[in-house]
């Protein structure tokens, strides 16, 4: 069960669930966006809390993990040409992307015809390199872009203010097109 409150100042609370619907099974006639919780596996679901997508005509977990996500997207429009920055994002709050762009996720709307790899780095306000974060590579007659980041196994740190990057590979590809972005993290919780 979900529970969103306030802690007063005597130490009572106010507090209400989000989740008005749970059980060992899901529900059979569902709409799209209804919130279900699940307390016992059902197939090779977990229990959790899950929102129905009509479109997809499923159940899908909710990442109930993250305590503060924090997404960058980033959408490239069009054939991107050569060598060129097709997008930039500045940071306004201080995050941490997830090790190995874990939760991450790539999608062009026309397959490459060959492979492309953007790179994806961090800029200051005049253009210049600060550092790599790593590579999204489109295989060959593929939409789905995979991430490679430049440092394996370790969660990156884009501080507030940063500009993340892309720029696309060096060729042209004939067929690349209109692609979406999400690089999945978190805010990051800094010691003063």
């Amino acid at each position: 069960m979900k529970v969103d409150g306030v802690d007063l100042i005597d130490g009572s609370k106010i507090s209400r669930e989000l989740i008005d619907f749970r059980g060992t099974v899901f529900p059979e006639t569902p709409e799209d966006g209804q919130l279900f919780q699940l307390t016992a596996t059902v197939d090779t679901k977990e229990p959790g809390i899950y929102v129905y997508s009509a479109a997809r005509s499923e159940w899908i977990v909710q990442e109930d993990k993250e305590r503060q996500p924090y997404d960058i997207a980033l959408s490239v429009i069009g054939r991107p040409k050569p060598n060129a920055i097709v997008a930039n994002y500045i940071a306004v709050r201080t995050a941490t992307i997830y090790a190995d762009f874990e939760r991450s996720l790539a999608l062009a709307q026309d397959a490459t015809t060959s492979e492309a790899v953007f790179n994806m780095r961090i800029i200051d306000s005049d253009g210049n390199v600060v550092r790599e974060i790593g590579t999204i590579t489109f295989a060959a007659g593929g939409k789905v872009g995979s991430f490679t980041p430049a440092t394996p196994s370790v969660p990156m740190l884009i501080q507030r203010g940063e500009i993340v990057s892309l720029k696309a590979p060096e060729v042209r590809d004939a067929t690349l097109r209109e692609i979406s972005i999400t690089i999945a993290g978190q805010l990051a919780v800094l010691a003063d």
